[in-house]
This record gives C-alpha cells, sequence and structure tokens, in this order.
C-alpha cells in the first residue's frame, strides 16, 4: 500500500484540506501546534480505512465544531491498483455514517463495497491483509507511541508478529483440518466397531456350514432308507393280509414289549451319560484346595499392589522435584557466577573516577568551542557558496561580452561595405548585400550599448566577490584546527558518556551484591531441598523393588477365579446326576417287570400261531415301527436343515459386510492420516514455526542495521521466542527483546527511556520493512509523529542520519516533527498551514 492523496473536509480542528503526494519519498511534516499535522498523516488515515478513533473519541467528536457533515477520503496504490476509500458521518437528525471502497478500473472508480460498513471493512482489511493493531504497531508510528510493540506483552508481540507474517490463515487451514480428522476419527470407529461384531458373528460360520453337511447327508441316507422299508413293508402287508386276526393279540404284546426295550435303552444311555458328569465334576472338586490357595495369593497381591504404586508414583514426582531443584540449582550458581563477574567488573570501572571525570570535563569544553567553530564553519561556506555562484555569474558575463565583441567585429565588416560600394544608398535598396550593411550599420550602436552595459555589471560582480572575500577572510576560521579539535573532542566521548554513567553503576554495584547474597541463600535452601528428595527416593525404591514381580505374576493366577467360580457347579452337577440315576435305576427295574410279563404274555399267544403267522406279524411290526422312526427323524432333520439355512444365509450377509467393510477401511485410514499430518503441520510448531524462525532472523538483521546507527554502535539486539518455565519443565512461548551494551546483556524494558526509544524505532522501522515486504499486506510507506523529542542533539543526529539510511528501504517516508534540526534534515517538506492550507517544497 502507498498513499497517493489524503482529501479531508470538517474533520477535527481542519475545515478542508487536499494533498496529493505522488513525488513525495522522504518529507518532513511541519507546521505550527495544532495545525493538523497528525490529525491529517496519521488518524486521517487510521480513520479511513479502519475507523479507528484518536484516543478513543465518539466519531461525533470527529466532526469540527459548528458543522454538520464531515469527510475523509484517502487514495493508495496496491498491488498494481488504485483504491479510494471514503468515509463520511453527519449529524443530521439520528447521525449517519457511510465508507465508501473504490477501484480505478479504466480511468473510472467501481464500487467494491459491501451492503454494510462493517462488510466493506471487513472488506479492507481482506484486500489489505491487515488490522489497524498491526498497522499502528509497525508503519503507523503514532506520537508518543512509538513503544507500541516493544513495550506490549511478549505474548502480543508474539501475536502483533504474526499478524504481520500473515499466519493466522495456518490456524483456520488447522481448524479446518481437525474438523475433517474429527469426522473420519468418528467413522473409522464406527467401521472399527461393526468389524468387530461381525467378525464375532462369523466365527460359528466354519461350525455352520459343518452342521449343514452333516444334515444334508443324514436325510439322503434317510430318504433311501424310507424308500427301502417302504417297499419292504408292502411285501410284508401281501403276505400276511390272510393273517390279520391271530396277529392282532400277538402283535400288541410285541409293540410293547419293544417300547419297552427302547426306553431301557433310551434309560442306561442317560444313566451312563450322567456317570460322565460326575465324573468330571469329582476330578474338578479334587483341586479345591490348590485354587483356593492361588486365589487367595492373588487378592493379597492385588491388594499390595496399589500400596506400592502409589510409592513408585511418588518417587516419580521425587525425581520430577528432583531434577527441576537441581536445574534451579545450576541456574543459580551461573546467575552467582555471573553476579560475581559484574561485581568485579563494575568495581574496576569506578576506580577509574578521576581519570573519567577529567576526560568528561575536557570533552564539554571542547563541545562548547566546537559549537562556536561549527557557526564559524557555516558562516565561512556561505560566503564560499555566495562566491562560487558569483564567479560563476562573472563567467558568464566574460561570455557575454565575447559574444558581443564578435557580434560589433562582424557587424563592423558589414558596415565598411557602404563606404567601399559605388551603389547609390538613398530610396530603396534592391542589393542584398548593401541590404544587409545597412542593417548592420543600425545595429552597432545598440551592441555597443549592450557592451557597455556589460561591462558595468562585470565591475559590480568583481566587487561583491571582493567584499565576500573580505569578510569571509575577516572570520579567521581554521578548517584544519577545527577537524583536528572535533577528533579529539570525538576521542574523549566514551569516556566523558562512560563518567555519566557512573552513577548508575554505583547503584548496579549495590544491587549486584544484594543479588549475589540472596542467591547464595536460596543455593542453601535448595541444597537441603534436595538432601531430602533423594532420601525419601532411596527409601521408596526400596520398599517397590518387588513391585514388577508381583504385577507378572498376576496372569497366571487370574485362572484360579474362574476355576474357583466352577466349584459350587460341579457340587451340584454331582447330586443332581446322583439323583438322576437312583431315579433311572427305579425305572428301568419297573420296565424290566413289565416286559417280563409282556414276553410271557407273548410267548402263550405265539403258541397259537400257526405257521408265519407270528414273524410275518412280528415282521411288519419291525418295518412300521421303523418307517415311523424314520420319518420322525426325517421331519426333525429337515427341521433343523432350516434352522441352519436361515443362518448360513445371515452369515453369508455379513461377510459380505465384513469384505465391503474391510475394503473401506484402508483408504479411510490413509486419509485420516493425511489430515493428521495437516493438523501438525498447520499448527504453531508446524509451517508457523518455520516462518517464525526465518522471519525474526531477518527482523533481528534488520533493527541492528538501524539501532546501529541511531546508537552509533552501543547498542544490539536479539529476540527469544521461547523462555524457560520456572513452575515446572518445558518452554513458554514468548517474544522477548534482549539488548546488549558495554554493561552485558539485559531485557529492553531495563533501559532508560532515551535508549528505549532508540530501541523502539528501530523495532519498527524493521517491522515496517517486514511488512513491506510481505506479499498479501506490502506497505510501502512508514509515517512517524513526533519521534526525536525525547533525545538529545547528538544521538538526535545519529536518528536522522539512520532515518535517511533506511529511507531507500520504503517508498514514501514520512516525519512529522516541531523541531527545527529534524523540520530542515530532509530535502522534501510538506508544510501545513492554517485551516489546512498544504504547499509541498523541494529544496
Amino acid at each position: 500500500m502507498l498513499p497517493k492523496r489524503i482529501k479531508v473536509k470538517n474533520f477535527g480542528a481542519i475545515p478542508e484540506a487536499d494533498i496529493e503526494l505522488s513525488g513525495i519519498s522522504l518529507a518532513s511534516i511541519v507546521g505550527a501546534n495544532g495545525f493538523g499535522k497528525s490529525t491529517l498523516f496519521t488518524w486521517a488515515p487510521l480513520f479511513a480505512l479502519f475507523g479507528k478513533t484518536k484516543n478513543g473519541c465518539g466519531i461525533d467528536d470527529l466532526v469540527k465544531t459548528g458543522e454538520q457533515d464531515m469527510l475523509v477520503q484517502f487514495d493508495f496504490e496496491h498491488q498494481g491498483s488504485e483504491y479510494q476509500v471514503i468515509r463520511t458521518r453527519s449529524l443530521k437528525g439520528k447521525g449517519k455514517s457511510a465508507l465508501e471502497l473504490q477501484k480505478l478500473v479504466n480511468g473510472r472508480y467501481e464500487s467494491l463495497s459491501g451492503a454494510t460498513i462493517d462488510e466493506t471493512e471487513a472488506k479492507i482489511r481482506a484486500l489489505l491483509n491487515l488490522d489497524a493493531d498491526t498497522f499502528i504497531s509497525s508503519s503507523m508510528i503514532l506520537q508518543g507511541d512509538s513503544s507500541n510493540f516493544p513495550r506490549k506483552a511478549p505474548g502480543k508481540r508474539k501475536a502483533i508478529l504474526t499478524k504481520i507474517l500473515g499466519l493466522d490463515i495456518y490456524e483456520k487451514l488447522q481448524t479446518a483440518a481437525r474438523e475433517r480428522e474429527k469426522a473420519l476419527t468418528i467413522k473409522l470407529e464406527t467401521s472399527k466397531n461393526k468389524l468387530a461384531e461381525l467378525e464375532d458373528k462369523l466365527r460359528v460360520l466354519p461350525e455352520t456350514e459343518q452342521q449343514m453337511a452333516v444334515i444334508n447327508k443324514s436325510i439322503a441316507l434317510t430318504v433311501d432308507s424310507i424308500r427301502t422299508k417302504e417297499t419292504a413293508l408292502s411285501n410284508a402287508q401281501g403276505l400276511v393280509k390272510n393273517l390279520e386276526e391271530k396277529e392282532q393279540q400277538a402283535s400288541a404284546a410285541k409293540t410293547q414289549m419293544d417300547t419297552i426295550s427302547a426306553d431301557i435303552k433310551s434309560m442306561e444311555q442317560e444313566i451312563a451319560d450322567h456317570d460322565l458328569k460326575i465324573q468330571d465334576a469329582k476330578r474338578t472338586l479334587m483341586d479345591e484346595s490348590e485354587i483356593n490357595i492361588k486365589v487367595a495369593e492373588l487378592e493379597k497381591i492385588k491388594a499390595q499392589i496399589p500400596v506400592l504404586q502409589a510409592k513408585e508414583d511418588r518417587i516419580a514426582v521425587l525425581k520430577a522435584d528432583e531434577n527441576r531443584i537441581s536445574k534451579e540449582h545450576q541456574d543459580l550458581l551461573k546467575e552467582k557466577n555471573d553476579a560475581g563477574r559484574r561485581i568485579y567488573t563494575l568495581t574496576n570501572e569506578l576506580s577509574t573516577r578521576d581519570e573519567l571525570k577529567q576526560a568528561n570535563d575536557d570533552y564539554q569544553q571542547g563541545l562548547s568551542e566546537l559549537a562556536e567553530l561549527d557557526k564559524s564553519a557555516d558562516e565561512w561556506q556561505s560566503y564560499q557558496d555566495d562566491i562560487t555562484r558569483s564567479e560563476k555569474q562573472l563567467e558568464q558575463s566574460d561570455s557575454h561580452i565575447k559574444q558581443l565583441k564578435t557580434a560589433l567585429q562582424n557587424h563592423e565588416t558589414k558596415a565598411n561595405l557602404l563606404d567601399t560600394a559605388n551603389c547609390p544608398v538613398s530610396g530603396e535598396i534592391n542589393c542584398v548585400f548593401l541590404k544587409d550593411a545597412t542593417e548592420a550599420k543600425k545595429q552597432i550602436p545598440i551592441i555597443e550599448n549592450n557592451q557597455a552595459e556589460a561591462d558595468k555589471e562585470r565591475t559590480v560582480i568583481l566587487d561583491i566577490i571582493k567584499g565576500l572575500t573580505d569578510r569571509q577572510e575577516a572570520l579567521n576560521y581554521d578548517k584544519a584546527h577545527h577537524a583536528d579539535l572535533k577528533k579529539r573532542t570525538e576521542s574523549l566521548r566514551q569516556k566523558a558518556e562512560a563518567y555519566s554513567q557512573l552513577a548508575g553503576k554505583e547503584e548496579l554495584l549495590k544491587n549486584l551484591e544484594g543479588q549475589r547474597d540472596s542467591i547464595i541463600n536460596r543455593l542453601n535452601l535448595l541444597q537441603n531441598s534436595l538432601d531430602t528428595i533423594q532420601q525419601e527416593i532411596k527409601q521408596l525404591q526400596a520398599e517397590t523393588e518387588n513391585l514388577p514381580i508381583l504385577k507378572a505374576s498376576i496372569p497366571s493366577l487370574e485362572k484360579y477365579v474362574t476355576m474357583r467360580d466352577k466349584l459350587p457347579e460341579a457340587r451340584t452337577t454331582i447330586k443332581l446326576s446322583q439323583d438322576a440315576i437312583t431315579k433311572l435305576q427305579a425305572d428301568i427295574e419297573a420296565k424290566n417287570k413289565q416286559y417280563r410279563e409282556l414276553l410271557a404274555q407273548y410267548a402263550e399267544l405265539s403258541a397259537q400261531f400257526v405257521g408265519q403267522l407270528p414273524e410275518a406279524r412280528q415282521n411288519i411290526d419291525d418295518i412300521s415301527r421303523e418307517l415311523k422312526e424314520l420319518a420322525s427323524t426325517q421331519n426333525a432333520l429337515y427341521a433343523k436343515q432350516g434352522t441352519i439355512k436361515a443362518k448360513l444365509e445371515a452369515l453369508t450377509k455379513d461377510a459380505e459386510e465384513k469384505d465391503r467393510l474391510s475394503a473401506e477401511l484402508a483408504p479411510k485410514v490413509k486419509e485420516l492420516t493425511r489430515w493428521q499430518t495437516l493438523v501438525k503441520a498447520f499448527g504453531k510448531n508446524g509451517v508457523q514455526a518455520l516462518i517464525l524462525e526465518n522471519a525474526i532472523p531477518e527482523l533481528e538483521r534488520i533493527s541492528n542495521d538501524i539501532l546501529s546507527q541511531m546508537s552509533n554502535g552501543a547498542h544490539s539486539l536479539r529476540f527469544e521466542t521461547q523462555r524457560d518455565l520456572k513452575s515446572k519443565d518445558g518452554v513458554a512461548e514468548t517474544l522477548d527483546i534482549i539488548v546488549s551494551d558495554w554493561a552485558g546483556s539485559r531485557p529492553y524494558e531495563t533501559y532508560s527511556g532515551g535508549e528505549q526509544l532508540r530501541i523502539d524505532l528501530a523495532i519498527r522501522f524493521a517491522l515496517a520493512e517486514l511488512l513491506s515486504n510481505r506479499a498479501g499486506s506490502k506497505i510501502e510507506f512508514i509515517v512517524g509523529d513526533e519521534l526525536l523529542s525525547s533525545q538529545d542533539p547528538e544521538h538526535r543526529e545519529l536518528v536522522i542520519d539512520a532515518i535517511k539510511a533506511v529511507s531507500d528501504r520504503f517508498k514514501m517516508v514520512l516525519i512529522i516533527s516541531h523541531i527545527p534540526e529534524v523540520q530542515e534534515a530532509f530535502d522534501q517538506k510538506i508544510r501545513i498551514g492554517e485551516g489546512g492550507k498544504v504547499e509541498v517544497e523541494f529544496n
């Protein structure tokens, strides 16, 4: 951004002003107090661009007293285009404000304004990539506010530097990346949970498939058996058709006997099953004593571990305290040694008081003599400049006289033609040569008169040169003596400055001795704390040395808890199985008795059968019973087949869902990794840290270049971005300013007001250049309001020279000042008169 024009109407105390800034590069803003220098060149741009008002006053307070309408217009060039911002305020009615942002396109301004003032201000900030605070902390140095950046808290300094470098865009990018990361993480967790659920379901798939194969095979065998038995039954029924009457009683007896036989067989199988259960339960109960011992041992260990763990945690805390106190002890030792070295240095320096006092007296005497010689030198140079200008005039006069003599000779030669020619000269002359000669003769008196005037002018110039030379010699100015005195006085300056600082060094010596005593006391206290902590750590380590062994034994003992939980179930199983066996044995006895009775009845009936009837009927009964059993088995198999088939279909769908989720998982994990990388990269320890690490050395370099000129090499500075935490291990983010001088390095805040101002200006000019170099918000000008009022003449001259030296870093530098030597220091001046009248002067 580069200002092109500032126009105001009824703004503050200024009725109207229109300032064209084209062609301005380095200029002083001059004018009497109250004429509006600061109002025009600081508050007008701030108000137009950001709505910033002086000292926090209301916008209505900016309208000139007695007027109803106010206007501020600020035209500027930015990134190759020209823009115009116009902000107005009317006090009519309830009051009305307006803000307009325009861009010059094809010779005409086109509006870029938003629907509201807030929207337009947001567009201005976006266009400049700059807010008011960052502008004021760098390029716009307000009156009495040169320390706006250095005196802010370290965290605020870093925030301003972050804005100047445009790092806030990375915070927005990190927020967006973190939201994407969070959403993707939720999706991934959902998919993983679903996969785990499906994998749990699919564990039974192989077993279910095996069950289906077994069922299908059983169904096929059963169908074949049914077909065979149906054929056999049909044959048997044809054989015994005529024997049905005799067969009925024997058949009924036989059927009952077969049923009883089957029941007995089933009961015997149940008894065998219960015997197996009893044997398994008894084996479990045989280990009960060992199980209880192991469970008790586990509970005892679990009770000991929290106590020992607490002691181990206490050891970690104590070791952290030990490290922290040790570090603090080492830091204090370093501070004690530093203080000792500084006390030794100051004691030596104070021993040279008499020598420094003599040097200071000689220095002051030299300054007094130099002031007189400087005045004589200025007068001598003024005479010399006048003599040089007069000599140039004399050269011009001699050249003019020479030209007149040549012209006179030429005209006299032409006029001689009239005396030698025989042509008549009365009447109209048609001869070209005679006509030219006649005209030349007329010009001769004129040239002679001009020559006489030129001779008189030459005599006057010679008299002026002689008078100036006499007055110059009367000054008795000795340039060599002046230079020698200036050199000798300058050689005493450092000792004179050292003498002026002796009083501060005596106070500093006293403070350092007090600090050293305080440090020794703190060192003793810290050593006592370290001894106590180390003794407690040693005791706790002895008490917790078995903790890893106890923790390692837990997994091997936990299985006995599960075994203990099965003991009641084993006892119950034994009792229930024994009761069941007793009942089954009674039932078998009853069935055997019933079977024997039926067998006797069947034998009696069988004796009555004729031929093959008993065998045939028995054969039919056997076949019918077997077919019934096969049919029942077949129905049960089909039912079981349907259940397994439905289960397999559900498991197949689950397997397909699992494959789909597994295929989607890898791309999501890869995408999540990318977003996690971006979150880290956009964070303060990522891209932002790299940019700051590159920018801060550049800021230090520029600041030290300027500060060296302002302090004649007496000061230098550095920025520290991290500071050790005092309460715990680690570092805190900061932006401390550490300044070095003859006494060493110490924080910016400890320097005097005049020294701080030079440091302030060096940093502010450096920040302005850093901002100027930014592609996103290139600010190519700087305004300084009353920067040098607190500086002594010597340092004021250094600061002025520094401003001139750094002016080529910016396209425009404007310095507002009421100090005459500052006003005259620059070739360009913008003079503000009463009522806003503006004059631009170029020397």
